[in-house]
């Protein structure tokens, strides 16, 4: 069963009616005036029917502004399903139409406008503010109208898409380049296409006659198109030419014509007609397309690879004259042979077994994917070629075309280039590369086995050099190469690594720690005995250096092997000539955990896991006066990391200075919550020798404490004795400027480093601290003279009068000993152990307002 489509859609009404805006308003006007309704409108139907938006709105005989409505419960739903209809009292009929309510309409009447299927699009609709039947003149003139409008928007849709199917068709044309003809033989009238005179280069609807016609065609081709016409009309068989034809503007094309006959019910041929087209683009690709095939081949044939194209068959359909000199076969000889007859044995035999594979699964394991295999020329050589596979779908059938290139002179040269990068040109033993590889591969495997690795070094090579030469120094690694390779054991190897040392590897072993130490001995026991060489103009005795460890290579990778054994092999030549050192465990261990602190420290995410701890100071009346700033770190990595730890990494790779700008904006900022709350103190801070010297060390200190409004008093800086000593004018005019804005300084473990009297003297100090090491010995039993550096000290104190602090007090005998010798200062774990920030907070504020202040 067909569904009915309407014609056109409540959206095209809708533009016909914009479209036709000025003829619409002036048929309504003029209905109108006869009618003289209050309201006169054209309304458009939505495609659901279930609403209608007027399109054009009369209110006596003015245009106003259009609404849409609903046509549910309203006699517009009435008037779409019939001609005409009229309603009298209309809102006894449809109390729910609001809209008729609201304007007060009596009188309402109607009809719908149809389109040729005779489906509702529209409808026109007039109202009156009081009950006024039409009488027939009327009636009839209104139904008229409607049915005007309907067919009147019906025609100019169909002009519209006439013309633009019209439009289409000529654009069509246009893009195809192709045309009509017709020639009426009764009357010799000539028809054509726009698109046929434009291949002819002529204004549309010029004049034409058939001979004109012809005489555009070039002289041999014109004759051609004059007999197949002429054959046409008279026996009626059609023709398909291409032929050359200049335009009447001069330019030379190409086209291609068709002609066939139309006959009347006679069998008479009364009209022939065809196609024209212009084909001169494509004639110029088909010449593009030789030419390219003519490059194509020549190219081919200068190529230094070999190139040969197989059906799916097997058969060679071309091979270039690079494929004929590789194999020795002249073109004729290949060209419909089978391909295996470039293969030798089993390869062959094998290859129609893998073309069916191919056939009947569609798979291809070696498409796109470079191989090595051998291949036989005509004379029964067997030769190594490098061969790449490409598939080519063509109309009707597959190809494959294969890049053939002869290699045997490239792998002769690989191996001689091979040899020259794994050996080692003064020794001939492996090279380091080759001792990657090795390692490498087992590392890959897996191998969970241990095995013993050394690196051993040439101690003073360089200095032999230049006492003799480097000639001479070439003969000397070459000897102890081979002196080397006959005192490793037999599970050993030997490889030569840089300019003057060399590698060693055993074999992997499941055997105990005790035995792999015992081999440690046995192998540094013979490796590092000297060696004598003499030769015509010299005899030196030469030592070595060995760095060494135990590896299991599922925990490593060849970087931290290599590193290890750089690490070991520094160690050792800190002890040479024959130093020695074998990284246990532990000390592995510990050599990857300071490698990991520095990569933590220079990561900057150490920022995050500092902390300010801080350890009261205390005075001879046991009150807390002061305190000192301790730095921890606790590392989501490693742990915790003591300041021992750390502290002498930061000052090697220079972040220390970083880490100490941190610590005391940290130590600030807590001294400021204090300060605003009326409690005032100073905590004592440990500045590194770095610190002290670089060039804005004073500058950022003073814009520290600006920025946390606190007074220079509230900070003492303390500086160890190796700090003073860093740079000594620097370090002095420093302290001493900063001593001028009010800052005191400290020097910290006083007694340990190598401050001279001297210059303590001219030095701005308030303090001195007694390091712990020597407070230990007031109560140390066994000390020789027991508090004698503590008594010097304080005499010292004394002198310069400078106060004492001593630290790591943690009996009650020391602080009793030292109050007795006048020591006004106090810090250790008898009073109290570093405090967490909060709780030295509350600390200091307790002890504010128990004192009253």
């Amino acid at each position: 069963m067909l569904k009915y489509t309407p014609l056109f859609s409540a959206k095209d009404f809708l533009h016909i009616c914009e479209e036709q805006r000025e003829h619409i308003e002036q048929t309504l006007l003029a209905l109108n005036d006869t009618l003289q309704l209050d309201y006169l409108f054209l309304s458009v139907v939505d495609d659901d029917k279930s609403n209608a938006t007027t399109t054009i709105t009369l209110n006596n005989n003015k245009i106003i502004e259009n609404f849409s409505y609903p046509l549910a419960q309203s006699p517009c739903d009435n008037a779409i399903t019939g001609t005409y209809c009229e309603y009298l009292d209309v809102a006894k009929h449809f109390p729910m139409d609001k809209l008729l309510t609201d304007m007060g309409i009596k009188t309402y009447v109607g009809t719908s406008l149809l389109d040729t299927a005779g489906h509702p699009c529209g409808l026109l609709v007039g109202l009156q503010q009081q009950d006024r039947s039409l009488n027939d003149v009327e009636k009839a003139l209104f139904t008229q109208t409607g049915e005007y409008l309907g067919v009147f928007c019906q025609k100019s849709f169909f002009e519209n898409s006439a013309n633009e199917r019209l439009t289409l068709f000529e654009a069509v044309e246009r893009i195809a380049n192709v045309g009509a003809w017709q020639l009426e033989l009764a009357t010799e009238t000539l028809f054509w296409t726009e698109e046929v005179y434009r291949i002819y280069g002529m204004p549309v609807n010029t004049p034409i006659i058939k001979d004109e016609a012809i005489s555009c065609y070039r002289e041999q081709d014109a004759q051609i198109i004059a007999e197949r016409l002429a054959t046409l009309i008279s026996t009626g068989k059609p023709y398909k030419e291409e032929l050359q034809f200049v335009d009447t503007q001069g330019h030379a094309k190409w086209v291609r014509t068709t002609g066939y006959a139309d006959r009347n019910h006679h069998g008479d041929i009364v009209t022939v007609y065809g196609t024209f087209e212009d084909i001169s683009n494509e004639r110029q690709a088909l010449l593009a397309q030789q030419a390219r095939k003519n490059r194509l081949e020549t190219i081919l044939n200068n190529l230094n690879d070999a190139v040969i194209t197989i059906n799916e068959k097997g058969i060679i359909k071309h091979c270039n004259v690079v494929a004929q000199k590789i194999f020795g076969y002249a073109e004729s000889e290949l060209l419909g042979n089978r391909i295996n007859l470039l293969m030798p044995p089993p390869y062959c035999d094998e290859h129609d077994r893998y073309l069916e594979h191919y056939r009947q699964t569609g798979e291809a394991n070696i498409i796109g994917k470079g191989r090595q295999l051998p291949a036989v020329r005509k004379n029964g050589e067997i030769f190594q070629m490098e061969l790449a596979l490409t598939k080519v779908e063509k109309e009707s059938e597959t190809e494959f075309i294969g890049i053939v290139r002869d290699i045997s002179e490239r792998i002769s040269a690989e191996d001689k280039i091979y040899n020259m990068a794994y050996t080692d040109a003064i020794t001939g033993l492996k090279n380091r590369r080759w001792f990657e590889q090795e390692l490498r591969d087992e590392l890959k495997r897996n191998e969970r086995l241990p095995k013993y690795i050394g690196l051993i070094d040439i101690d003073g090579i360089a200095q032999l050099n230049l006492k003799y030469s480097v000639d001479i120094g070439d003969e000397v690694i070459n000897t102890v190469g081979v002196t080397l390779a006959t005192r490793l054991p037999s599970n050993f190897k030997l490889y030569k690594n840089g300019a003057d040392s060399f590698y060693i590897s055993s074999a992997n072993d499941d055997i105990t720690d005790t035995e792999w130490s015992q081999l440690h001995q046995d192998t540094v026991q013979s490796l590092l005995s000297e060696v004598i060489v003499q030769g015509e103009d010299y005899q030196e005795t030469i030592t070595f250096s060995l760095g060494s460890m135990i590896c299991y290579p599922q925990h490593e990778s060849f970087e931290s092997i290599l590193d290890s054994l750089e690490y070991a092999l520094s160690t050792a030549k800190e002890t040479k000539p024959s130093g020695e050192c074998f990284l246990t465990a532990d000390a592995l261990k510990g050599y990857r955990r300071k490698k990991a602190i520095l990569a933590a420290l220079h990561s900057g995410s150490v920022f995050d896991e500092l902390s300010v701890v801080l350890q009261p100071q205390y005075d001879s009346k046991n009150s807390l006066c002061s305190s000192e700033a301790l730095l921890r770190w606790y590392s989501s990595q490693l742990g915790f990391v003591s300041p021992a730890e750390f502290i002498p990494l930061a000052e090697e790779s220079g972040i220390i200075i970083a880490v100490g700008d941190w610590v005391l904006d940290r130590v600030c900022e807590l001294l400021s919550s204090l300060y605003q709350q009326g409690i005032q103190t100073y905590v004592a801070v440990n500045i590194s020798a770095k610190q002290i010297i670089a060039d804005d060390f004073s500058d950022k200190l003073l814009d520290c404490i600006q920025r946390w409004s606190l007074p220079p008093t509230a900070l003492v800086i303390e500086l160890t004795e190796t700090a003073l000593v860093a740079d000594v004018d620097v370090v002095k005019q420093t302290m001493q400027y900063l001593n001028d804005q009010g800052f005191s300084f400290s020097i910290d473990d006083f007694g340990t480093g190598y401050s001279s009297l001297a210059y303590l003297q001219v030095l701005p100090i308030s303090e001195i601290k007694i390091d712990k090491y020597f407070v230990d010995d007031i109560i140390d039993a066994d000390a020789q003279h027991p508090a004698l550096i503590v008594n010097v000290v304080l005499g010292m104190a004394k002198a310069l009068n400078v106060r004492c602090v001593a630290e790591g007090v943690e009996a009650s005998e020391q602080v009793e000993y030292l109050k007795a010798r006048g020591c006004e200062i106090f810090q250790g774990y008898y009073f109290d152990k570093p405090l967490l920030t909060d709780v030295w907070l509350a600390k200091i504020s307790k002890q504010h307002k128990a004192s009253g202040k």
